[in-house]
């Protein structure tokens, strides 16, 4: 996966990336073996997993919420964020989706679940155990145009 963001954005080692959402920071801790001079940060609001991210990664974690990013406009070269934003409820989405636009200087990419049909919406439903949001793949389009997101983005479905 972060071979092809890299290829995909153009990515090097004098880029700035932040992960929104990021976990434990495993994504991010590829991109920087990679590109070992890039700028890399990464926010998540679990305590637990910046506590248990890979030591070499974890000075570039910190808590914080997708609908409040505490760094300055157009800050990053590629933000990114990777089934995290179905967390969300639908009054947090907006500023979510406008924070990750502002904070991008170049490229962004959202990775959100989503069905096409009857049985994938079943199927997420039954997965969903932290879902707050889920839509169909029409809708997140309508979403992303309403909110202002000009970047790339992607959907997972369960089928």
């Amino acid at each position: 996966v972060a071979e092809s963001m890299i290829r995909k954005y153009g990515l090097s080692d004098t880029s700035s990336i932040l992960d929104v959402g990021c976990g434990k920071g495993f994504l991010l801790y590829e991109l920087k073996k990679l590109l070992p001079g890039a700028k890399v940060r990464g926010v998540d609001v679990s305590v637990y997993g910046i506590e248990n991210s890979k030591e070499e990664i974890r000075s570039c974690l910190s808590l914080g919420n997708a609908n409040q990013l505490s760094f300055a406009d157009n800050s990053f070269d590629f933000v990114y964020t990777i089934t995290t934003l179905h967390n969300l409820y639908n009054y947090d989405l907006k500023s979510a989706i406008e924070e990750i636009q502002r904070v991008s200087r170049k490229h962004s990419y959202i990775a959100v679940e989503s069905y096409r049909n009857e049985r994938e919406k079943a199927n997420l439903l039954y997965w969903q155990l932290t879902c707050q949001s889920f839509f169909s793949v029409e809708e997140w389009v309508w979403l992303f145009k309403e909110y202002g997101y000009a970047g790339d983005y992607e959907f997972i479905f369960f089928e």
